[in-house]
């Protein structure tokens, strides 16, 4: 029997990338779950289109899988509180992101589209789908994707009926949270 100095993931012919974002320190009860932030980097690996905008930073670990997905990134957050941090997890992985402060709100306001949204629902419930409405409406590409974390904690039939949806999933992660996944029709009557 021999010894091996490489991970058993090299052997199988993982994507270093997807190696990167298994190595995040995922200890923070608000992160993601490791297992979210592969496939959101599988997703946005194969949706077409090259830009990204995240709402809720954190520390930046969907930022990086949205960054090593090839997409251009723009992220925003209330707090700078891990502005520092998110910055420099993606400098370390050669990576960029575009990151601001400011409020989903104000940001509505904004020019731009993108092709991925990805919203993190940090515990505001269904008083959200105003909010993921608007930003389906005026800021999602038409054949784009809107993504919602936590979004078991929103009434998910109002939702669907609002955004019109061409198809949608749900997966869970081992917590049991949960991340949406809504296609806008690429002809756009909302």
């Amino acid at each position: 029997m021999s010894s091996r100095h490489e991970s058993d993931n090299e052997e199988i012919g993982e994507d270093p990338r997807v190696s990167i974002l298994r190595g995040l320190d995922y200890g923070h009860s608000w992160t993601f779950a490791m297992e979210h932030v592969v496939e959101l980097f599988q997703v946005c690996l194969i949706h077409p289109g090259d830009t990204a905008l995240e709402i809720g930073s954190f520390r930046g670990h969907c930022a990086l899988a949205m960054a090593l997905a090839d997409k251009r990134v723009t992220s925003i957050d209330v707090s700078d509180k891990h502005l520092a941090g998110r910055r420099a997890l993606l400098e370390q992985h050669g990576r960029q992101a575009e990151f601001l402060i400011e409020s989903s709100d104000a940001f509505l306001d904004r020019p731009g589209q993108f092709d991925i949204i990805l919203h993190d629902n940090s515990r505001r419930g269904s008083a959200l789908v105003a909010e993921l409405h608007a930003y389906w409406s005026r800021k999602l590409n038409p054949g784009g994707l809107l993504i919602v974390h936590n979004v078991e904690q929103i009434d998910l039939p109002k939702l669907v009926r609002r955004l019109g949806p061409e198809s949608h999933i749900v997966t869970s992660d081992k917590r049991r949270r949960q991340l949406g996944y809504f296609a806008k029709p690429t002809s756009d009557a909302n």
